[in-house]
């Protein structure tokens, strides 16, 4: 009776961990980014003043839109070299987490920006739309 039960136990523990990973996979993520963001870029518009953040750490930005597509594409293929190529080429450029700066356009998920200090103080770029928060 005692191995039944134990062999019952064991096949309930499986079953209900692969529900609650099932569960899981197809719910949205409740990260942060999953949770609604009062600074995120909706609430902005071309003329805002407004901040570039990835959680801390520095940010690519690119020269131009194409770049940005470039950027992208280097980053889903984790192709590295094709990444710091744009970098070494000058078509795209790091700056600082929470960097000032003046949104100049949108397009789809992507933004038009001019840094108002830091480094790349004066010059525009295209980044990811996501990361525009209107508050340091």
């Amino acid at each position: 009776m005692k191995k039944i039960e134990s062999r019952s136990l064991k096949v309930f523990i499986v079953i209900s961990g692969f529900l609650v990973f099932l569960y899981l996979m197809m719910t949205p993520s409740r990260g942060a980014r999953a949770l609604p963001d009062e600074r995120a870029a909706p609430a902005l518009a071309a003329g805002s003043t407004a901040y570039l953040s990835d959680m801390g750490r520095p940010i690519g930005v690119a020269a131009d839109r194409e770049t940005l597509s470039a950027l992208n594409a280097a980053v889903m293929a984790k192709d590295r070299k094709a990444y710091e190529r744009l970098f070494q080429n000058g078509r795209a450029f790091l700056v600082q987490d929470r960097v000032k700066l003046v949104v100049l356009d949108f397009e789809a998920n992507s933004a038009q920006v001019r840094f108002l200090d830091g480094y790349h103080s004066g010059k525009a770029g295209w980044g990811v739309r996501e990361w525009l928060k209107s508050s340091p």
